[in-house]
């Protein structure tokens, strides 16, 4: 699939525009963090890391803001949940690229905060559930630290601040991404 297919597929799942969307996205092509170059069938074809990418400039409330919220949340790294066996060098953009490749049975929803700051994933690890939080804040990893009991509690204040995609959605970008593997567009 290459960026102009997943915009179409994002606005078909976000109720957004074509356009809105693709202004939102415009941002990691100029940055070189998704491929582009050519159109048509030499198009470059996105693996499940560029997807996540482009699904976290989703989350921003307002489209100037897309670029700089996916930049600040593809870096947020795992809070380290007691029992899980996950490390706490996880980051956010490859716990969704592992949704992209494994769907909803593996990652059941996905939270992430419109200033890209907090995400939370639900996801199967080693066939318990669990739903994991990342951060960037020293301070929030430090007060969780202290009181595990608290984990489920972080980000409590963001309800209705969030971009969520659920397991449907999670599961229409991995078949986008198998079909072009089937196809033979995928590089690896």
């Amino acid at each position: 699939m290459n960026s102009r297919e997943l915009e179409g597929l994002l606005a078909a799942l976000s109720g957004y525009p074509p356009g809105e969307v693709d202004k939102r996205i415009r941002p990691l092509r100029e940055k070189s963090l998704i491929p582009h170059g050519p159109r048509g069938p030499y198009a470059f074809q996105l693996e499940p890391i560029h997807a996540a990418l482009c699904v976290l400039c989703m989350a921003a409330r307002r489209t100037v803001d897309a670029a700089s919220v996916a930049v600040r949340a593809m870096d947020l790294q795992l809070i380290p949940r007691p029992g899980c066996p996950l490390g706490p060098k996880m980051a956010l953009t490859v716990a969704l690229a592992t949704a992209f490749v494994a769907g909803s049975e593996v990652v059941r929803q996905v939270d992430v905060a419109s200033d890209g700051s907090m995400a939370w994933i639900e996801m199967i690890v080693e066939g318990e559930k669990y739903r994991l939080a990342f951060t960037d804040s020293e301070k929030v990893r430090r007060a969780v630290a202290r009181r595990p009991d608290t984990y489920d509690a972080v980000g409590a204040g963001w309800c209705g601040h969030v971009f969520t995609m659920r397991s449907a959605a999670i599961d229409q970008v991995m078949l986008a991404l198998k079909e072009d593997e089937r196809a033979g567009y995928a590089d690896g």
